[in-house]
């Protein structure tokens, strides 16, 4: 289990900044679909969307998340979030997603791959995952597989700098 569960790290922060002000960020616009947050740890992206009348899904493999989830929803006064306790490798959840949302997800060498391959299965035709990163290491190795990718899974992918956290969009062309 990661040691580092429960800290509100910075690009979890700023993914929900950018939700939180779509005039600022059109980019980050998500409009009323199918929802899910990879990776979620405290949800602070899924707080904000739920806040802006969404209902994401969440999912994790850490077995402490549905207790601070609901703590969380409490303070904030949104109702109770679904949770799937999962890694990505895993994911129960038929179905696809309109979008993706993930923060602070590539942390290690091997991740970048499996999130992408994940991606690829998640995501609806005309879909968009929302992924940022606070400059680790593995970030340019996964927009590098990420681009690489993209023909045959039908998306574009473009990058953003914020208050020195990445942030990436990978659209998924409607026709897929």
């Amino acid at each position: 289990m990661c040691p580092y569960f429960g800290i509100l790290w910075p690009a979890g922060r700023v993914l929900g900044e950018m939700i939180a002000t779509p005039d600022e960020n059109p980019t980050f616009k998500i409009p009323l679909g199918r929802i899910l947050e990879v990776g979620c740890g405290l949800g602070i992206p899924s707080l904000v969307l739920a806040k802006l009348g969404h209902r994401p899904v969440l999912m994790d493999i850490h077995p402490d998340v549905p207790r601070f989830l609901a703590r969380n929803c409490q303070l904030n006064g949104i109702p109770d979030l679904k949770f799937v306790r999962s890694d990505w490798s895993q994911w129960p959840e038929p179905g696809k997603w309109d979008t993706v949302v993930a923060s602070d997800v590539l942390y290690d060498r091997a991740q970048p791959r499996p999130l992408l391959q994940f991606l690829d299965r998640a995501l609806a035709p005309g879909g968009r995952a929302l992924i940022s990163d606070p400059g680790r290491g593995y970030w340019s190795g996964f927009l590098d597989e990420a681009e690489r990718l993209s023909v045959q899974s039908h998306w574009t992918v473009s990058t953003r700098g914020l208050f020195g956290v990445n942030t990436c969009v990978i659209s998924r062309s409607a026709q897929s």
